[in-house]
């Protein structure tokens, strides 16, 4: 059964404050992942509390949109690992009007793919917005008179779980 792309599940320990995740990516680029561990972004706000950000993109291959690979059974039967730490040194506030995460709850982790790691269009459009905009990039470009159709690098994303450890 395909799994979602970017969908995952994982873990954290709310003592050591060490998480682990485990999401679906398409297995033609094994191995070509990386994620942004070292910035956590914090998205919660009073409307989605608990809610982080981490990017992801593509190395060494075309950032292309992955989630084309999510109806044919493409992406992994088993799930990437990714390993990383909620301390605060590792988490950054999107803005001044953040609220804080409580260690006691589960966390909604957003997976995020985009090949610059674009901050502001995060703090732009996604902080303190509906889960459903995650999995939408920007706007197509409408200007027929391209000789060449300009390339918009991905901007997609999904939420998945960060439960606490038992």
């Amino acid at each position: 059964m395909p799994h979602a792309i970017y969908s995952g599940e994982g873990e954290y320990n709310s003592a050591t404050l060490m998480a682990v995740y485990k999401a679906y990516l398409p297995k033609e680029y094994d191995e070509k992942y990386e994620f942004k561990t070292n910035t956590i972004y914090n998205l919660s706000c009073k409307d989605y509390p608990n809610r982080i950000l981490m990017f992801m993109r593509l190395v060494d291959a075309q950032n292309t949109d992955l989630t084309n690979y999510t109806a044919d059974g493409t992406t992994t039967d088993e799930p990437q690992t990714i390993l990383f730490s909620l301390n605060s040194a590792f988490i950054q506030d999107i803005s001044l009007d953040v609220e804080p995460l409580d260690f006691t709850q589960n966390i909604s982790l957003v997976l995020f793919h985009d090949a610059y790691y674009d901050i502001s269009y995060v703090k732009d459009y996604l902080a303190c917005s509906p889960d459903a905009d995650f999995e939408t990039g920007p706007a197509e470009n409408d200007d027929e008179q391209l000789e060449s159709p300009v390339m918009i690098m991905p901007k997609k994303g999904m939420k998945g779980v960060l439960s606490i450890k038992k």
